[in-house]
């Protein structure tokens, strides 16, 4: 080699160590050639753990392949030989093949020892163009170290086992040595240089033919088995990272299925629970609707007789039992009660007693016989008092006084307007019957998920001022009933 021509040779070493090598084979170098520049690119001790994570492995490169740009842009008519180990391979391959190819420096030899590279990686684009030379690829047959970059690190491999495939010869060259992963420079666990005389110095200082070295023995069947499972390993292992990518994203979904059927089951025990309630509900309006339409259709007192006798008093006791064994109080339930006074036609007579009147007595009127009606005063004095008496009854069943409002409407709002003739006097007491009684009203706070809503339990038969007369449950917002027929005047009464 002319001692004038200047020759850099850059050595990179792998991960887990310090490249202790790296010195003890510059000064071989130096000892052959004094005129060999030797660069010792060191990046720090780089853990397994950093050689997993693709960014941290792209980020040590591409500070290399800027220094080695630098280098070469330094030196431009300089010989540059690489010489790389494990992880250094992996700098030393991309490094180049990341450079753009007007700007790649002329590689003479790169030497590579214990690939952790892919064997598939395209060296034939970079031979073809020119960049490089020759590639010598220096395998261990029992590099075991590389399974963990073929098993586990994605978008590397173990070239430093199985070899380069491709177009093999002058260019592209793989040699297989019996040993582990550090045969190039240990024996026995001890520092050892034999090797890096023998085979690269040589190539470093001369260009002889590279040579052609197999110590691999033929593989058994299940040998080449695994070793055929071990070259395409790279899409199990693409899968595997992939599954591990997504499952969180398919954690994440596993748990928003299960909290929206929690969400799901809790609403339908929430809408099973307002349907019992509202069930609960339904079957005790219905139970309190029944006592009120049988107290109303109870409540009519005959002629003479205005109190409440033994039919409608239990009923009364009943209701008012039922709302307070219901947990109702004066604040969200109250009972209505509207004393009504049929205004009877009847007759006086001479004697002073009073009777109803009919058409045969009406037609023998003897002289002092009087029809007899019903004053409005007289009628609400009447009215009262029943009022009066149904506030004793709920008081004494412990009921709160603001529950029930209890007013006498006289004879003024008649719940069946009365016949427009006089002249049938049965017809008419029969109006009379029908109106002289006690009208109930049962309101109460009906409470549902959407509103609250005051809901009202009457008598459907009966038209009631201020409230519809076709259910059992009316709003209060209802419209008024239309106006009654006005009926006939009495004679005055005495």
């Amino acid at each position: 080699m002319d001692s004038s021509r200047k020759h850099l040779v850059v050595t990179v070493h792998g991960i887990r160590t310090f490249g202790h090598w790296q010195p003890r084979f510059a000064t071989m170098l130096r000892k052959e050639d004094v005129d060999t520049c030797v660069f010792n690119y060191v990046f720090g001790y780089f853990s397994i753990a950093a050689f997993l994570i693709p960014p941290l492995r792209w980020l040590v490169t591409r500070r290399f392949r800027l220094e080695l740009l630098s280098l070469c842009c330094n030196h431009p008519n300089a010989r540059i030989d690489l010489v790389a180990h494990s992880f250094g391979t992996h700098l030393v391959a991309w490094g180049v093949a990341g450079i753009r190819a007007d700007q790649r420096p002329h590689i003479h030899t790169i030497i590579l020892a214990g690939s952790v590279l892919r064997s598939d990686f395209n060296w034939g684009g970079l031979i073809t163009e020119g960049t490089i030379q020759r590639i010598i690829n220096d395998c261990g047959t029992k590099d075991n170290v590389l399974w963990l970059s073929q098993f586990f690190v994605l978008f590397t491999g173990m070239a430093g086992r199985l070899g380069f495939a491709g177009m093999t010869g002058e260019h592209l060259t793989n040699r297989f040595f019996s040993g582990g992963h550090s045969l190039y420079f240990e024996k026995s666990g001890q520092p050892n240089d034999e090797f890096m005389k023998r085979y690269w110095v040589p190539l470093i200082l001369q260009d002889f033919p590279i040579e052609t070295i197999d110590e691999r023995m033929v593989p058994t069947w299940y040998q080449g088995f695994f070793t055929t499972v071990l070259q395409n390993f790279e899409i199990v292992k693409l899968l595997i990272y992939s599954l591990l990518l997504l499952a969180p994203a398919f954690s994440f979904a596993l748990l928003y299925h299960e909290a929206n059927l929690q969400r799901q089951r809790a609403d339908e025990e929430t809408r099973q629970a307002l349907m019992q309630t509202q069930r609960a509900e339904f079957v005790r309006d219905e139970a309190l609707a029944t006592l009120v339409w049988a107290f109303n259709r109870s409540a009519y007192m005959p002629y003479n007789q205005f109190a409440f006798d033994e039919k409608t008093q239990p009923l009364m006791v009943g209701i008012f039992k039922r709302l307070l064994a219901s947990g109702y109080g004066g604040h969200d339930v109250h009972i209505e009660l509207r004393a009504h006074v049929g205004e009877f036609m009847t007759v006086k007579r001479r004697d002073g007693t009073v009777v109803l009147a009919t058409t045969d007595n009406m037609k023998n009127l003897r002289p002092g016989d009087l029809v007899y009606g019903m004053t409005s005063e007289y009628a609400l004095a009447i009215g009262q008092k029943a009022a009066e008496s149904a506030r004793r009854v709920a008081s004494n069943q412990g009921t709160p006084d603001k529950m029930l409002e209890a007013e006498s409407l006289g004879k003024e709002k008649p719940t069946v307007p009365y016949p427009k003739s006089l002249r049938d006097p049965e017809a008419w007491n029969r109006v009379a019957a029908l109106n002289n009684r006690i009208e109930m009203k049962l309101c109460y706070q009906h409470i549902t998920h959407a509103r609250d809503e005051e809901k009202c339990i009457v008598d459907p038969a009966i038209p009631v001022q201020g409230h519809m007369d076709t259910g059992k449950r009316c709003n209060l917002c209802a419209p008024p009933p239309t106006k009654q027929p006005q009926r006939p005047p009495l004679p005055p009464s005495q």
